[in-house]
């Protein structure tokens, strides 16, 4: 059986979850399953290359690595809410707007197609905690694309907050980014786990292909769309979507 402490760790993690992360639960954190499994072995007895036991992967559901992770380690600490002071130690060389600074500066979604939309990306600060769901179905995400150019996803995409100030009213919402200011837990979770900022999905559209994405190998072959969907409810697992034009992308 796993220990409390071990279950308490795991439930909490799937109930907030930043971006995708994977977490080694080192041998140090005590057993995970005392009893022999189906091969009568004790997992707890195996010998391993490293003190890694058991793998632990987080993942978020219809939000792009950009919409949490644009500016990370770097946020902008204003008077008033929670500081972010990155370790010395924290990696730079992380795939996301601050290492492509023109795609904060000169977006493709500046795109006049966009409308009211048009937008480079923009920091969403506390009082913006509660975005709207952005569209992420199979179709406007092709239309967003746009044949590769990736500068239609406020027109296809977008959903703006009625009453919401500027941007945040518009379409251009998609291309809001959050930074550890706001999304303070998900960034001392990227300070202490391996993060995957390369993380790309093989299609558009709903959850269920992009779980599938997270196996290593087909561990599930449904003969239906549904059983494939049905089996993947439980805690609920939470996926993170293709970095579509580095925005918000769904």
């Amino acid at each position: 059986m796993r220990s409390n402490k071990m279950r308490d760790t795991i439930r909490k993690s799937l109930l907030s979850t930043a971006a995708m992360f994977a977490v080694a639960t080192i041998a140090s954190i005590g057993p995970v399953a005392a009893d022999k499994d189906d091969h009568g072995t004790n997992p707890n007895k195996l010998k391993t290359a490293t003190p890694i036991k058991h793998l632990v992967v987080i993942f978020n559901e219809n939000r792009s690595f950009d919409h949490y992770f644009g500016t990370y380690p770097n946020a902008l600490n204003p008077e008033g809410e929670p500081r972010f002071e990155p370790a010395k130690d924290t990696p730079t060389d992380i795939n996301n707007l601050l290492s492509n600074p023109s795609l904060l500066t000169n977006n493709p979604n500046l795109n006049p197609g966009n409308g009211v939309g048009a937008s480079n990306p923009f920091r969403l600060d506390r009082t913006q905690a509660n975005t709207r769901s952005q569209n992420h179905a199979y179709t406007p995400e092709q239309l967003a694309s746009d044949g590769g150019k990736m500068d239609l996803f406020p027109a296809w995409t977008g959903a703006g907050t009625a009453g919401g100030a500027g941007a945040f009213g518009t379409t251009a919402q998609v291309m809001g980014i959050f930074d550890g200011n706001t999304v303070t837990a998900f960034w001392n979770y990227a300070q202490n786990y391996a993060m995957s900022d390369n993380m790309w999905g093989d299609t558009f559209g709903p959850s269920t292909p992009g779980l599938l994405n997270t196996a290593p190998k087909p561990f599930i072959l449904p003969t239906r769309l549904m059983s494939a969907d049905a089996a993947f409810r439980g805690p609920r697992a939470r996926f993170l979507r293709p970095r579509i034009g580095r925005g918000n992308s769904c």
